[in-house]
């Protein structure tokens, strides 16, 4: 039995052979009983002491061995490789990483995965021409795929991939999806913005590549309520964005590291994969699920 204790919002939780026990029915705790999502598995009693959700939803069976539940996945996400090829920010330089550390992640991977025994996934934002001519050859050579978020006003724009690009790489096995049109806050969106930014770029890039696009990348990772049911609403079936932590393979909200240009594998990836970060992972998915209802 793992027994983490708390106050409100700290997260104190009991993770049993059987079941996780919900920590907000503070009184029944106080009693020495279980709360009612505890007892029964498949209860619909609601949690009003924190959330207003219901605890069926959020509180999982777990079988013995509560560490098999963690997340045990972590995206990293590239925003550019080498030396940007139209003149950026200097927050997104920040950002564009040395070939050689992206060539060296890359081949990393296997080693980190096997020893700590997690899965690693890769992905792009923005949709710049070194994930073409860097990013994309790598992970070919690793036998991996990758995920491309590209900006439907940047298509075939001066440093930025093309159509022909983009139909390359889904047919070399990797995903393309959408970052939107204006890389903007959706969090500020009008309609008439969610209907630019959520439906219009994604028919944009999907008559580009000649596939459906299914998953969306958030700018900024800027998000609120409104934009992940937005995002529900419009029928993508996942979801990343700029939160830290680690991920659930198939969850459908997932959490991401972008490495900076000072980013180095084999010092800054196994801190992500401690004990604690695992938990704290974790216990912020079931979170996440009960306040935003996803």
């Amino acid at each position: 039995m793992i027994e983490k204790s708390g106050t409100r919002g700290r997260w104190p939780w009991t993770a049993g052979a059987d079941f996780l026990i919900c920590p907000l029915d503070k009184s029944q705790q106080k009693l020495g009983g279980k709360p009612d999502c505890a007892v029964n598995r498949q209860a619909t009693r609601t949690c009003t002491n924190y959330f207003n959700f219901p605890a069926s939803r959020i509180w999982r069976p777990v079988r013995k061995g509560g560490e098999k539940m963690l997340a045990k996945t972590q995206v990293l996400t590239f925003h550019g490789i080498g030396v940007p090829a139209v003149p950026v920010s200097p927050e997104e330089s920040h950002y564009f990483v040395p070939i050689e550390t992206y060539r060296r992640t890359i081949e990393r991977l296997p080693a980190l995965e096997q020893k700590h025994g997690v899965k690693l996934e890769i992905t792009f934002d923005d949709g710049n021409l070194s994930d073409y001519e860097v990013g994309l050859p790598a992970l070919v050579e690793a036998g991996r795929p990758g995920r491309f978020f590209v900006l439907a006003a940047r298509i075939g724009a001066k440093g930025y991939l093309t159509a022909e690009q983009m139909r390359e790489i889904v047919s070399l096995g990797s995903v393309i999806g959408s970052h939107g049109h204006d890389h903007v806050d959706w969090r500020k969106l009008d309609a008439a913005g969610f209907q630019r930014e959520l439906h219009d770029a994604r028919k944009k890039i999907e008559d580009a590549v000649g596939a459906a696009v299914t998953q969306a990348a958030i700018p900024f990772g800027a998000l609120d309520a409104n934009v992940l049911h937005r995002l529900k609403e419009a029928g993508y079936r996942r979801v990343f964005t700029s939160t830290p932590g680690l991920a659930y393979q198939t969850a459908w909200f997932c959490p991401r590291f972008s490495p900076a240009n000072g980013f180095d594998p084999d010092r800054d990836i196994p801190p992500m994969f401690s004990a604690k970060k695992r938990l704290k992972s974790s216990l912020y998915a079931f979170a996440r699920r009960a306040k935003f209802r996803i």
